[in-house]
């Protein structure tokens, strides 16, 4: 760290050349533990990187990338607060089109793998409080309190659903737009013609709004927000977007995404959004949303587990809204990609293995929820299931 710190911020060649090194260093099992205090400081962009165009450009792939095999390995060790960090980080990251598309779908599998880190902290932290005394109860509570795993899956679910927002929209129709029917016809469809055949021109247009968008998430901060912040806003829910203004501090690069690349974006997408929801109606809500009528049981009693499946009305608006992106994103098994072309099938045929596990996994998503919540999806949605089939 203190080389880090020390440093000139501007030499390129010597912060790279560090980080090679600290990449070796990290591959020693018995050393990572040894960061896990300095955490926290290696998530401020200002000592990971430094300032400068030049520097950022060369070295922002390479600093994040290090940083996120050494979080992957250490995630068991890691509490709360430093997994909200973490999230914040890599949730920008992931919405970052300055960035590599390798790198924000590394972002996307370092926030779902601390998903289940996130799960087994509340469960252990319920099934403590319930079986200590009232002492233990308090002193357990100043670490994990009643709800704050799930409101840390509720913003890991906002970046997934956003995600999908931009691959549904724009990522998919671009797609469209390049491919040829299987008859060798060209695709005219008054839709594909009015999508825009790049997502270049969009984002250039509408950077106002789509940031308004990802500042409703709450998690796209400003970077130099200390780690002690983010203890405090999840001790008292704040929303983190109203505590710091967030920034765009780069223009936005043109994407070249293949069909390749996006399709396996979608399945990432797809198969860990069901990994959230699974967790999330495994942990408890506020103590603000718990029935009043249901007395202290163990986590794995019917009544605990009917009240956890049932979704706040934040819950439900997010998802409400990956149900149209999500059923958008299912598009992508029309596709085929033959002799460097890419088709789109004229008439349904028999789908692959793969194509009928995505279609299976977005639908186990709604599947485990309560009838409650699953009713209040469908009824303002069921237009959109219709009109897709």
């Amino acid at each position: 760290m203190n080389l880090l710190v020390n440093c000139p911020p501007s030499v390129t060649n010597m912060r790279k050349e560090f980080f090679i090194a600290a990449r070796h260093i990290l591959s020693a099992q018995e050393i990572r533990p040894k960061f896990l205090q300095v955490l926290d400081e290696l998530m401020n962009e200002e000592i990971l990187i430094g300032h400068g165009y030049t520097i950022r450009d060369a070295l922002r792939p390479l600093a994040y990338s290090t940083l996120a095999d050494l979080t992957h390995h250490i995630r068991s060790s890691l509490s709360l607060s430093k997994i909200a960090r973490a999230i914040d980080v890599y949730g920008r990251n992931m919405h970052d089109h300055t960035l590599p598309f390798s790198i924000q779908q590394m972002s996307l599998r370092l926030i779902l793998n601390l998903v289940e880190c996130i799960r087994q902290r509340a469960v252990s932290a319920t099934s403590a409080n319930q079986g200590a005394s009232a002492t233990n109860a308090e002193d357990q509570n100043n670490e994990v309190f009643s709800g704050t795993a799930r409101r840390l899956l509720l913003q890991t679910l906002n970046l997934c659903v956003l995600k999908a927002k931009v691959v549904a929209d724009h990522y998919i129709p671009a797609l469209e737009s390049t491919c040829v029917l299987e008859t060798g016809e060209e695709v005219t469809s008054n839709s594909a013609k009015q999508r825009p055949r790049s997502i270049h021109a969009y984002l250039f247009a509408n950077i106002s709004s789509f940031s308004s968008e990802l500042n409703e998430v709450g998690s796209f901060t400003d970077k130099s927000v200390p780690a002690s912040d983010f203890s405090n806003i999840l001790n008292s829910g704040t929303d983190a977007s109203k505590v710091h203004e967030p920034r765009i501090v780069e223009p936005l690069a043109k994407l070249q995404l293949s069909y390749t690349d996006v399709r396996t974006l979608v399945k990432a997408l797809i198969t860990g959004i069901r990994t959230v929801m699974t967790s999330m109606i495994q942990c408890p809500h506020d103590n603000t949303l718990q029935t009043n009528n249901v007395a202290p049981v163990s986590s794995t009693s019917p009544k605990q587990s009917i009240s956890n499946r049932i979704l706040s009305p934040d819950e439900l608006v997010v998802l409400t809204e990956y149900f149209s992106y999500g059923m958008r994103m299912i598009d992508i098994v029309q596709f085929v990609s033959r002799d460097g072309r890419l088709y789109l099938r004229s008439q349904p045929s028999t789908k692959s293995p793969d194509e009928r596990l995505l279609i299976e996994t977005f639908a186990l998503t709604f599947a485990q929820l309560n009838p409650i919540s699953f009713h209040e999806i469908f009824s303002c949605k069921i237009h959109v299931s219709y009109s897709v089939f």
